[in-house]
């Protein structure tokens, strides 16, 4: 007898250790995958964490990164077709590199061979330009001159550290079908006869009528009595 009671309770304990080691595992199991998404959701937060934290640093160094511009400028008098190369960013930009394709063309100088050009800029500052003169208006006496430019501007600076690219397309094709914009000497002294002939007709017409004041009837003398004139001859004539 108390053999076979030895063998239910040895069974029963068998039985319960075996449901205890079954439960065990289960609640193992449920909190390792309850650790697993805790982990999965930590490392999505991070990576949220770090994505705005990249967008942050990006949108400030957008504020503040330099941002160089490359472009044609003219001069009226005397007439000069310029490069100009600026700054127009918040931060200094440094080593600044520019590529030209094709080579600038130039019958006043070797401006490839200008230092900017050719060996880059070592840094500039925040509003900071070079202008330099590229050509004249016989630039497009020579149909072999390019019109159209290509130009890649390399530099850096700001808070990134990775070098900043930007291209640009440089079109003189505006420029010469607008004559540059320019104003020759003969444009001027056009000008001053103009000038020189109103002066002379309102001095005339202040002889003439020396006791009246400067209106627009005064200037329009001529034109009345013309009128008149015409008026007076139409009535004649019927």
């Amino acid at each position: 007898m108390d053999r076979e009671v030895m063998d239910i309770l040895l069974l029963l304990t068998q039985i319960l250790t075996l449901i205890f080691l079954i439960v065990y595992v289960v609640k193992t199991w449920h909190i390792a995958s309850a650790t697993k998404e805790s982990a999965k959701a930590t490392e999505k937060s991070a990576d949220i964490s770090r994505q705005t934290l990249d967008e942050m640093k990006e949108s400030r160094d957008q504020e503040t990164a330099p941002y160089v511009v490359v472009y044609f400028d003219v001069l009226s008098y005397p007439q000069l077709i310029l490069l100009a190369v600026k700054n127009i960013g918040k931060s200094i930009a440094n080593n600044v590199k520019l590529e030209f394709d094709p080579q600038l063309k130039s019958s006043i100088k070797p401006i490839n061979e200008a230092s900017f050009i050719k060996n880059g800029i070592g840094s500039m500052p925040p509003g900071y330009e070079i202008l330099a003169i590229l050509d004249g208006p016989n630039y497009f006496m020579d149909i072999s001159n390019p019109l159209i430019y290509k130009v890649k501007v390399s530099y850096s600076g700001g808070i990134l550290s990775e070098p900043r690219f930007n291209e640009y397309v440089l079109d003189l094709t505006a420029l010469k079908l607008t004559p540059l914009g320019f104003k020759t000497m003969t444009n001027l002294v056009n000008k001053i006869e103009e000038l020189t002939k109103s002066v002379n007709s309102i001095a005339e017409k202040l002889d003439k009528h020396p006791n009246s004041e400067i209106t627009e009837d005064v200037f329009d003398t001529e034109k009345s009595r013309s009128d008149t004139q015409e008026s007076d001859n139409t009535k004649s004539a019927k």
